[in-house]
Order: C-alpha cells, then structure tokens, then sequence
C-alpha cells in the first residue's frame, strides 16, 4: 500500500515564515527573444547537448489559443554560451511540419523529437515530429489520435532506446496516457491507460527511470483528488501508485518532475498557500518534506527542478515582485538560499524549466499574463 502522510520534516521547515538568505550566486540574462524570426514564448524544456542549448518556442498565444505571427508558429533554435549566440535552426508554419510546439526536445539516434500540433487538426490531438539538428530538416513522425493522448504532453524521456512519455488526456478512459515512441520506426505505442480514480489521472510532468521502473505525478486523482506518485514497470505494464497526497502539509496537485540523486526522488509540490520541496524514497515509499516555502520572497508553486553541484535548484511563482523566483535547496539539509527574484523588468517574468551543464544552471521565462505581451521570453544563466 502506498504510504498517506508520512512527514518528517527537516530541521529548516520549523522556520518557513523567515526569509531566505540572499545567495552569491551570479545571473545572467542571456537571451531577449524579440518575436521576430528568433519567435517568442519559449515551451517546455531546455536540452543541453555538447554544450549548447536547444530549445523550442510555441509562437504567439493570445485570445486563449496559439495563433501564427504571418507564417511563425513556433521556433527550434539553439544558443551557444561560449559565443552568446542564439540560431533559428527551423521554422514551423501552417505546412506538413505541423504548428506550435510545446514540450521542449529530445535526442535520440542523431535526432531531435518533441511534440506539436498537425495542420489542419484541433490542437488538443498532437504529432510526433523529427528535425534533423546538421540539416534542419523536419517531418511528422507520427500523428496521434484520443487513445494515444491528447491536451498536454510531457517532453519525451530516453530509456532503451525508445522515447517515453505521458499524455495529461486521452487514453480508454479519458483521463492520460503513457505511451513510448521507437525512434527506429517512428510507432507509437501505448502501454497504459489512467483510468482516473485512485491510480490517478492528469500525468503532465516529464517522467524518470529508476532501477528500470518510470517514476511520474499525476496532478488529480489519488485520495480526496490532490493527486498521486506512480510507478510503471516496464516489463509487467503494472501501474502502482506510490503515494497519494492529501492536501495537507504534504502538498496538492503535483505540477512538477523529478530529480534523481543517490537513488531518491526530489519533487516540488503545492500547498495550500505556498509549497514544498520534497524527497521520495522508492525503496522505502517515504515521504519527506524539505522545505516549505515561505509564500514570501521565497515565492509560492515550485515547479521545475534540477540538481547542479549537490545542490537542487528550483523554480518558482510569486515572490516580492509576484513574477517569480529560483532558490537553492541543499537535498540533505532542506536549507534554502534565494537565488534570484525576477523584476519584471529585463530578467523577464514567470521562470520556467531549468538545466545543468558544467557548473551552470540555465533556464527560461515565460511570457505575459495579459495581452498584448511585453516579455515574449529570455534565457537566463545561473553561476553558483
């Protein structure tokens, strides 16, 4: 049985209405994106491969959907630290490329994968595509229907070769998948199917493998619907739900992914008011707080995670300014130091995910919540 409410909470949480200590840590902005040719409105994660970064922009949002800027729907590009240089490596428009893409991107087999929308098709059903990073071409790989998915999708994760990942909805019941991609052939193939009660549903998160077993959240679901930790193994197809959280001092509606370190799982989760850093031990089901945040400079609704120097780095809403923040979370102690609080201003608003490369920590911001948009996104850095 999943454990419910086993909370020991480290030394530092006794003091969640202080403020965190200012860190020595160093940021930079990097990248304005102009929503020009370079588009706007970065989506989903970063990926850092032999020192440069790719990513993908989902191109304009504005009355509730995504529309086209003339023929911008959305952006791959890359940017290359050492020269401060970001290139648009292809263009996505209203052809059989498909339209916005929104989950970040992946590489497997000399290949970059993610997700978006095909032409001509509502945006909640979504489309495999490839790019080719050496000529910039770009295909449809696979076009997916209700049962494969559709809403929102994770990024894809590579394990054995094969692309895993989770749809939020969709699937027999309605209520999420999660379905691998053979990048070989270019199928999709689902494995399991939320049914949406206390095995959860709404997985939206990136998952992550651990001794050959996937590891995710579901936003909803579970006990009194605040939303679950499940584990998939691969070999059976068996789904089991590892913890469900109660909406109490543990947290509510999982929104962000997994770290893995040292055989744990470190994850972020709301509360109430503000929210939690938190650990998870498979072997064992124990669910241990690190850190609560104190809804003050701090922020509120941590989200994306990412561990860099023994240290894990987490992304925020909120804050002083109410447009964010990243803090530092020592993984054993729980003690916590701000690392950056965004202004507003040139930082840019509403950080994003986060990766580690060298040292570094890099990420994104988002774009306006009000239209018409005067942040379309920026690419930050972070030096310990």
């Amino acid at each position: 049985m999943p454990r419910q409410a086993t909370l020991p909470v480290a030394a530092s949480c006794l003091a969640i209405l202080s403020a965190a200590p200012a860190s020595a840590a160093t940021f930079t902005t990097l990248y304005h994106f102009t929503g020009g040719a370079d588009g706007e409105q970065p989506a989903g994660a970063l990926y850092m491969h032999a020192g440069v970064l790719y990513g993908a922009t989902a191109g304009s949002f504005a009355m509730g959907h995504f529309t086209c800027a003339g023929t911008l729907c959305g952006t791959v590009f890359s940017f290359d630290p050492a020269q401060s240089k970001l290139s648009t490596m292809y263009t996505f428009g209203p052809n059989a490329g498909g339209l916005f893409p929104q989950t970040g991107l992946v590489m497997a087999k000399g290949q970059f994968y993610g997700f978006n929308s095909p032409p001509s098709v509502p945006e909640d059903y979504g489309a495999v595509f490839s790019m080719n990073p050496k000529s910039g071409q770009e295909a449809i790989t696979y076009t997916m229907g209700a049962l494969d998915g559709s809403a929102s999708w994770s990024a894809p994760t590579l394990y054995n070769g094969k692309l895993y990942a989770t749809a939020s909805d969709g699937g027999a019941s309605g209520n999420g998948v999660i379905f691998s991609i053979d990048p070989a052939t270019g199928a999709l193939t689902n494995h399991y199917a939320f049914k949406g009660g206390s095995d959860g549903f709404y997985p939206i998160e990136t998952p992550v493998f651990l001794n050959g077993k996937m590891y995710g959240t579901t936003v909803y679901g579970g006990s009194g619907n605040f939303g679950t930790i499940f584990e998939w193994d691969p070999a059976t197809n068996k789904e089991k739900v590892v913890y469900r959280f109660t909406g109490g001092a543990d947290g509510k509606w999982p929104w962000g992914g997994f770290v893995v370190n040292n055989g744990m799982l470190y994850g972020s989760v709301g509360t109430s008011s503000t929210g939690n850093v938190f650990q998870f031990d498979p072997a064992t089901e124990k669910f241990t707080i690190l850190h609560t945040l104190n809804g003050g400079s701090e922020g509120t609704d941590p989200a994306q995670l990412v561990l860099n120097k023994g240290h894990l780095y987490v992304s925020t809403g909120g804050g002083t300014t109410g447009y964010g923040t990243v803090l530092q979370v020592d993984p054993i102690t729980g003690k916590t130091e701000l690392v950056h609080s965004f202004t507003g201003g040139a930082d840019g608003v509403y950080p994003q995910t986060l990766v580690a490369d060298k040292g570094k920590v890099y990420g994104l911001t988002g774009v306006d919540e009000t239209y018409p948009f005067v942040h379309l996104g920026t690419l930050f850095e972070i030096t310990p």
